[in-house]
């Protein structure tokens, strides 16, 4: 198993996760998470509908956050057709596709739909490639409209403290 600080392979770990035998395990998070990158605000829980993030594991050490693609204020799909238009860019990197085997061990294979996609995001002069949408939920549904936004890449990352979150 790959070491958990490692940056995966977002296209490997797309398939990993949709086609594995089991759902990764999901939880729903009521925390607000907002990023910031490049003075920006690029996606914000609270805007979203549904508003929640889900921790996903990935891997049985630790929970990673993922989040609406709602939550973007300014969706990538939007976006691609107004680059010009807007300091915040996207572009499709690459559409991540099942292929199944066809006539048995022909070696032939049929393309499927997409299941994911690697997204580029640029906000002034910096980008990240970091990004990986899921169009297909995986083996219960789950993954299906969420985004996974390495943080690392982000400027800041805000959730404000679960005190904040009560209600009074």
């Amino acid at each position: 198993m790959p070491s958990p600080f490692q940056k995966p392979d977002l296209a490997s770990l797309a398939l990993q996760l949709i086609n594995g035998s089991q759902a990764p395990k999901t939880i729903p998070t009521p925390r607000r998470i907002r990023i910031l990158f490049k003075g920006v605000y690029i996606a914000d829980t609270c805007s979203s509908s549904p508003s929640t993030g889900k921790f996903v594991w990935e891997h049985p050490h630790y929970p990673y956050y993922y989040l609406p693609l709602s939550a973007f204020p300014i969706p990538p799909l939007e976006n691609t057709n107004n680059a010009e238009k807007s300091d915040v860019q996207w572009k499709l990197l690459e559409d991540i596709k099942q292929s199944d085997k066809v006539n048995g061990n022909s070696g032939e294979s049929k393309q499927k739909d997409t299941v994911a996609r690697i997204w580029q995001l640029t906000v002034l002069d910096k980008s990240t490639d970091r990004i990986l949408e899921f169009v297909h939920g995986g083996p219960d549904g789950s993954l299906a409209g969420l985004v996974r936004f390495e943080f690392s890449a982000a400027g800041n990352l805000f959730s404000p403290p679960a005190s904040f979150l009560a209600t009074h």
